[in-house]
Parts: C-alpha cells; structure tokens; sequence
C-alpha cells in the first residue's frame, strides 16, 4: 500500500457505503485520518484501502452515523445571516433609486425597479428564519442572488 504501514478505526462516511473514513499511518507523516474510496482517482491506494476495510481486512467497518440535525437555534443563525445579506443587496440595489425619486430625477424605469426593490424588501420580513428550509422570495431578475445552500 504504498507509504501506509497500518490502516485503523475504518467508518462509513455516507449511508450508501460508498465511502470509508478511516485513520492510516503513513511512513512520512505518521497517523492522518484518510477517506477511501472504490473509485478514487487521487491516489493508487484508496481504492486497496477501501476494498481492502469491506474485507475486513481491518476489523469492522463501524456504521454510518448521520450527523444530528440542527437546532432550531442553529438554523434561526443561519437563515438570519442569509436574510441579512439577501435584505443588505436589497438595500444597497434601493438606495440611489431612492435617492433619485427624493431628487425628483427618477425614471418610471428606476421607480419602478425601485418598488420591485421595496417589496422584495417587504417580502423578506415574511420569512420564518426558524424553518428549514426557507422558501425565500424571488429577486428581481437584475441582480443574481446566488444561493449558499
């Protein structure tokens, strides 16, 4: 197996099996944990390691634990920090259309966009941060809001 002189505490990393998590001691850096797989590509002995963890040759390959779900106040976190940056794009997209409407320099153009802009505003303050997931409200076609999750 290359540098890796024992291989350890062997774990599924995903509910299919597909995947082995597992601790290798390597000639050059000692204990490291390593992922296994049947098809990696990165290494020539992640697929032996892995193959060879199924055999047994390892011990018991331990089962494959879920993360815990979030809490609610874990997710409340999350979707607050997404809701700020959704609401600060909004009104950073809002202010000089406001300003041009105090100015009375606006365009129905730029009134318009600005309403669009005021109700998504509005419509974020609908958002019930403790659920997962947020149904969030469209953005307008103008400005892409990429999603993080």
């Amino acid at each position: 197996m290359n540098k890796i002189i024992h291989v350890s505490f062997p774990v599924y990393a995903n509910a299919e099996g597909t995947v082995i998590n597992c601790m290798v001691l390597h000639v050059d850096f000692g204990d490291i944990p390593f992922t296994a797989s049947p098809d990696d590509t990165f290494t020539d002995y992640g697929p032996d390691i892995y193959n060879r963890a199924v055999a047994g040759e390892f011990g018991d390959v331990a089962a494959y634990v879920p993360p815990p779900a979030p809490t609610r106040a874990k997710t409340t976190e999350k979707n607050t920090l997404e809701y700020t940056r959704r609401l600060g794009i909004a009104t950073d997209a809002a202010f000089p259309l406001q300003s041009a409407v105090d100015l009375g320099i606006a365009s129905e153009e730029q009134k318009q966009t600005l309403a669009e802009w005021q109700q998504y505003a509005v419509d974020l303050l609908a958002v019930d941060l403790t659920q997962s997931p947020v149904t969030w409200p469209t953005p307008l076609a103008a400005l892409s809001l990429q999603e993080d999750a």
